[in-house]
């Protein structure tokens, strides 16, 4: 109780109480720790792609593999792109630099997992064979890298 009570009385030296008033406890969190939870299709719009037409086969396939994930997943894909599970407060809008999706160079694709350059928001996706090999990779690697394994915490 009274560690509680001291983090209250420190949070009112740099914010008055008045002011938090105006927050239900879940948006001050939302406020405080991003969002941890977001929109299909926010996602989809803010999105950046680099050797990516609108149309191409990776692009599509991507998005379908994204759209079949569960919240788990999803939340595992944002951290494994940006290391981190939460989003800004506006979410994708706010996210700089934004999330971007990169056809990888690599000669083959064997064996070949998606990179990330999780300073720049950025997944390097290989040039898959087939939509189900790309979302087994995917999951694959979203399931089995974590964040600490960046030495986040």
């Amino acid at each position: 109780y009274q560690r509680r009570v001291h983090g209250v009385e420190g949070v009112y030296d740099v914010c008055p109480p008045g002011l938090l008033s105006i927050f239900t406890p879940q948006m001050l969190g939302v406020v405080v720790h991003g969002m941890t939870d977001f929109s299909f299709s926010e996602m989809q719009h803010h999105t950046v792609f680099v050797g990516l037409e609108e149309g191409h086969r990776l692009r599509r396939w991507f998005w379908d593999a994204v759209r079949r994930m569960g919240r788990e997943d999803k939340a595992l894909l944002l951290a494994f792109i940006t290391g981190s599970v939460v989003l800004p407060p506006d979410g994708f809008a706010d996210l700089t630099p934004p999330l971007t999706i990169v056809r990888s160079r690599r000669l083959t694709t064997d064996g070949c997992l998606p990179a990330t350059h999780t300073c720049i928001n950025a997944l390097d996706l290989p040039e898959y064979e087939s939509e189900e090999q790309l979302r087994e990779r995917l999951l694959y690697a979203i399931r089995n890298v974590s964040t600490t394994d960046f030495g986040l915490v």
